[in-house]
């Protein structure tokens, strides 16, 4: 639903958008409490007769609503999406089963790719503008600092601080999503003389995202 670099803090959806809604047979939602597209349109756009959420139990109760940056948590999303679908299309339900298997094992040889490739940075920090990486940073035993605080852009004060642990930790990149303002990472940035790196959480290839930002980490 949501456009290529649109905020999902503040768009809202098309005409076009809403009839097609209404035609939909499945809506699939994140489901995370916290996810603001979700909260701030859900009932104006969902006018199908099933919906299925991403998140179950465990993740809907994680601080971080970006669960799909994790492999380990999309497998679970596949997981539990295929059923769903069989049951709305039985007719593709062998086809829906053969496509969920072999992307089971795409995420899985692609956690443990990434898993060797940023093994000699466990317990390292990597700097973000927006909090989205914790699921991932989770996984692979990183720890995320982010630029933005309760999605506001960080104060003087707050700014200040980022830059010295920036410069304290030898920072060497910030990373930023193509849906946020990009100013505060380049003042952080060019402060400490790091690189402002674009990764899209919101691309259509989900492992060539989270692979990009392994071997970016890696770099």
């Amino acid at each position: 639903m949501l456009p290529p670099g649109a905020n999902p803090h503040s768009f809202e959806p098309t005409l076009a958008q809403l009839e097609a809604s209404a035609r939909a047979s499945l809506w699939v939602r994140i489901g995370h409490p916290s996810f603001p597209f979700e909260r701030a349109s859900f009932e104006t756009l969902v006018a199908a007769r099933s919906v299925f959420d991403a998140a179950d139990e465990t993740t809907r109760r994680a601080e971080d609503p970006h669960i799909w940056l994790s492999p380990r948590l999309a497998r679970g999303i596949a997981a539990r999406l295929a059923p769903a679908l069989a049951a709305q299309f039985p007719a593709h339900a062998g086809a829906i089963e053969g496509h969920a298997s072999a992307l089971d094992a795409e995420l899985a040889a692609l956690e443990a790719e990434i898993a060797a490739r940023l093994a000699p940075l466990r317990g390292k920090p990597f700097f973000v503008y927006h909090p989205e990486w914790s699921a991932f940073a989770a996984d692979f035993g990183l720890r995320q600092v982010a630029l933005e605080r309760d999605h506001k852009e960080p104060d003087v004060r707050a700014l200040r601080d980022l830059v010295d642990e920036a410069r304290r930790e030898a920072a060497r990149a910030i990373f930023v999503s193509p849906q946020f303002s990009r100013e505060s990472a380049e003042l952080v940035a060019g402060e400490v003389g790091a690189e402002v790196i674009a990764i899209d959480p919101l691309a259509y290839d989900l492992p060539a995202t989270l692979r990009s930002m392994s071997e970016a980490l890696a770099r």
